[in-house]
């Protein structure tokens, strides 16, 4: 679409001078550039971001060109920039899920409508045989459930989805920021984590879930996977230390023992 067009511009922008802060043609933005200025110039949602990036206009007064500012530090800070490109990656993985949701339905509806033509037009034959209820092959049902919830999320997908469809219809304003999400179905042995994108970009067929399954989304922010090493690193220690102290208690009762000469060599001498 004409607007995830306009974010890849402004995407691509931001990347090059993450990339390369330091270089100037990364550093400026010419909004006479016939791309640019198709893409970027005429929308104020565009210009907005560069903005908000640190890119403003520029000190030699051509207003169609927009400066990244601080150019003079030796260390850049592409924090701004960082975070206005994760902003766009959000907004089009959403918006890419709810164009292929709205065009599947409106396929659907094109089918169903004329299925019904035909149905209406196609002439009336007697028969004793009952007719089959058509089943749609490429039709899932997921059972979702995010853990520490109890709703039951029924979600009605296509073979052709993929497990990261799963996480977007559970999650339609996205997760927090360095958020991990782990998706887990016991009755295939699949256990698929957000770090991994090759494996959440495979499909339900893929993935045997079709026709219905059931999942447990899991979401795992940093700092519970922080606190959770440090526990675990506690244990092991306390462990440890346990183990030493078992091992200098029997050594401290075999020393007492052989000072009070119950291992002495010559037991059978003494008398």
């Amino acid at each position: 679409s004409g607007a995830e067009g306009s974010a890849s511009v402004v995407r691509s922008l931001l990347s090059n001078a993450i990339r390369d802060p330091f270089e100037p043609k990364y550093r400026r933005v010419n909004l006479n550039n016939k791309t640019i200025k198709a893409k970027v110039g005429g929308y104020a949602q565009c210009l907005s971001i560069l903005k908000s990036a640190g890119f403003v206009p520029d000190a030699g007064g051509d207003p169609n060109v927009l400066a990244l500012s601080g150019g003079g530090k030796k260390a850049a800070n592409v924090a701004p920039l960082v975070v206005a490109r994760d902003a766009i990656d959000k907004w089009i993985d959403r918006n890419r899920y709810n164009i292929a949701a709205a065009a599947r339905k409106k396929k659907e509806d094109e089918d169903r409508i004329r299925l019904a033509e035909e149905l209406a037009n196609a002439p009336e034959e007697e028969s004793d045989e009952e007719e089959e209820e058509y089943v749609d092959p490429d039709a899932c049902v997921i059972k979702a459930r995010v853990e520490g919830k109890k709703r039951l999320h029924d979600l009605e997908m296509r073979a052709e989805d993929t497990l990261g469809d799963i996480v977007s219809a559970l999650f339609p304003k996205g997760t927090g920021e360095g958020e991990e999400v782990r998706v887990t179905c016991a009755a295939r042995r699949l256990i698929v984590s957000s770090k991994d994108k090759g494996a959440m970009s495979r499909t339900l067929r893929e993935c045997k879930l079709t026709p219905s399954a059931s999942v447990v989304v899991k979401v795992i922010s940093s700092a519970t996977e922080e606190a959770a090493a440090k526990d675990a690193e506690a244990a092991k220690k306390r462990m440890a230390e346990r183990a030493q102290a078992r091992r200098d208690r029997k050594k401290a009762a075999e020393q007492t023992m052989q000072s009070s000469g119950i291992y002495s060599k010559d037991d059978n001498a003494k008398g």
